[in-house]
């Protein structure tokens, strides 16, 4: 008897130790999106022209870049929306015996005229023919936001609201009244594309001009008895 008294006690105070340290805090991950605009977009090829005289390869690209300077011009580019790279050669086998040397130089157009730069790009074929004795490598067109540092804030805090939210749900169904916040974790920032869907480890789309940028934030409320 004395025995089985003592166990019910203790169990007793086991309980009551639990019940006293329930619930403290509840921790919530709160998300938020928000739609935007690339205002500025780069564009980047490369010209390369093949030949077993290295100086031949070397004068057929360098002729190819006036007639694409002027094409760009053309398309309403500006002299300081232009870089160009350095030529570049490299000389080997082809195969029967022979020596050939490949010459490349790179040329890129940055602007903040997105739709124009999307515009040349699908009428790349175009640039094709104006220079039709070299190669031409083009690579996707890359469209930025200049203002994400000023969209970042916004979508965070809207964020953070959503956070709370969620913890408000939470505490209702433990029964217990949410207070003050305790800690919060800005957790990533992530640009894609629209209606894509991403995880929470940040990362940033060039591809399109149209955007979403999404934030997610942890954030951990007290909670009070009600």
């Amino acid at each position: 008897l004395i025995m089985s008294l003592g166990v019910g006690v203790g169990l007793w105070f086991v309980g009551d130790g639990f019940k006293a340290r329930a619930v403290t805090g509840v921790s919530s991950t709160g998300s938020a999106v928000i739609a935007a605009t690339a205002d500025t977009a780069a564009w980047s090829l490369t010209i390369t022209a093949r030949d077993q005289d290295s100086a031949q390869a070397a004068q057929r690209v360098a002729a190819a870049l006036p007639k694409v300077r002027k094409y760009f011009v053309a398309a309403g580019m500006t002299a300081d929306q232009f870089t160009v790279g350095s030529l570049n050669t490299w000389t080997s086998d082809d195969g029967n015996g022979s020596q050939q040397t490949e010459a490349s130089l790179s040329f890129s157009v940055r602007t903040t005229d997105v739709q124009k730069i999307a515009s040349l790009n699908a009428k790349v074929m175009d640039l094709l023919a104006v220079i039709p004795n070299v190669n031409v490598n083009t690579n996707q067109p890359q469209y930025y936001l200049s203002n994400l540092d000023a969209l970042r804030p916004q979508v965070q805090e809207a964020a953070v609201s959503d956070a709370a939210s969620r913890a408000k749900v939470m505490a209702d169904a433990l029964g217990v009244k949410l207070g003050k916040p305790l800690s919060i974790k800005a957790n990533s920032i992530t640009v894609t594309a629209p209606d894509v869907i991403e995880g929470d480890y940040g990362g940033y789309d060039l591809s399109t001009i149209a955007k979403t940028v999404r934030a997610v934030v942890s954030v951990t409320f007290e909670v009070e008895s009600k």
